[in-house]
């Protein structure tokens, strides 16, 4: 038989695995939900990029290779149609919420990455977005410190 202080001791050494793993399977779970709450959080933001009607006109704008291209983003750039600026705040919102961690760099690039470097690789609107009377700021930061992936 054993007596009351290693019944005691045996008593205090199971609490603390049973405690233990109780933290683990907590963390687990809280990660696991993390994840899922991101995933679909990412998934409406795709929708609302690339499903939804909302910014269907400016990509279609972005994605013009043709000679006219650069005129029609010049107009948009002056004019700030509402579509222009929408799509600019999407970003601007992705942006922020890539610099305070609730969207990872490697959601955001794989999300949008191709639609990054078309924002860097337009001079006229690189140039509107590091204008800071524009309102841009985490955009702006986000494309000037992005590393975008290589494929």
């Amino acid at each position: 038989m054993c007596d009351s202080e290693t019944l005691k001791n045996i008593i205090a050494a199971l609490a603390v695995v049973v405690g233990a793993l109780s933290a683990y399977f907590a963390l687990k779970t809280f990660h696991h939900n993390t994840r899922t709450k991101a995933a679909e959080f990412l998934s409406n933001l795709h929708k609302s990029f690339f499903v939804d009607e909302t910014y269907k006109k400016v990509r279609s704008v972005l994605d013009d290779d043709s000679e006219g291209a650069e005129i029609t983003l010049s107009n948009f750039i002056k004019e700030e149609p509402p579509e222009f600026t929408d799509f600019l705040n999407f970003f601007e919102l992705v942006a922020y919420m890539g610099s305070e961690k609730t969207l990872s760099k490697k959601d955001v690039e794989a999300l949008l990455g191709y639609y990054l470097q078309t924002l860097s690789d337009k001079p006229l609107l690189r140039k509107y977005i590091q204008d800071k009377k524009n309102g841009f700021e985490h955009l702006d930061m986000l494309l000037t410190t992005r590393q975008p992936s290589r494929e």
